[in-house]
């Protein structure tokens, strides 16, 4: 493990210190154990350790529910496993395209869909499946998803997509 506590773990504590409601006096002496007055001079390795007596606290009061990493939300880590790929979309703008998709969907039927996502997909991009979009693709069907929104009343349409994943904010 690294030296510093690292940015997750920090979101973590003060998360479960929301959770349990406990004071700030009573957090800085639970802090006190690890000879530190702010969970940012924790170690990486103390952090880990104090999260965990954190969480065992949350959990005995039944505040906290603990998740398997894998078992994370879908919403936010589905398609992660695809984010290194050069000139290809990131998981964010494929995550994008399917919210986008679900909201203009006439059905309700996750499996209709889905078919009719791929054929839009292959009729603005030309391939045949969302993964297989490219940075510059998966902005072709994000404004089209959105120019489609405002034309056919699901709401207004946002706009052109600024394709953020080249580093262009």
């Amino acid at each position: 493990m690294g030296d510093g506590i690292t940015k997750p773990q920090i979101k973590k504590i003060k998360t479960l210190q929301s959770k349990l409601g406990i004071a700030d006096e009573q957090y800085r002496l639970l802090l006190s154990d690890y000879w530190v007055e702010s969970c940012t001079k924790l170690t990486e390795k103390d952090a880990a350790e104090f999260i965990g007596k954190l969480e065992a606290i949350a959990l005995d009061k039944g505040v906290w529910k603990k998740y398997a990493t894998s078992a994370a939300p879908l919403g936010k880590r589905k398609y992660d496993s695809l984010g290194m790929r050069t000139g290809m979309a990131s998981p964010r703008q494929l995550r994008m395209v399917e919210v986008l998709w679900k909201n203009v969907s006439f059905t309700h039927d996750k499996h209709k869909q889905a078919i009719a996502l791929r054929r839009f997909i292959f009729r603005i991009a030309g391939v045949d499946d969302l993964v297989f979009l490219t940075s510059q693709g998966a902005s072709k069907v994000i404004n089209a998803i959105q120019s489609m929104k405002g034309k056919h009343g699901h709401g207004r349409s946002a706009g052109t997509y600024k394709d953020r994943s080249a580093g262009g904010f």
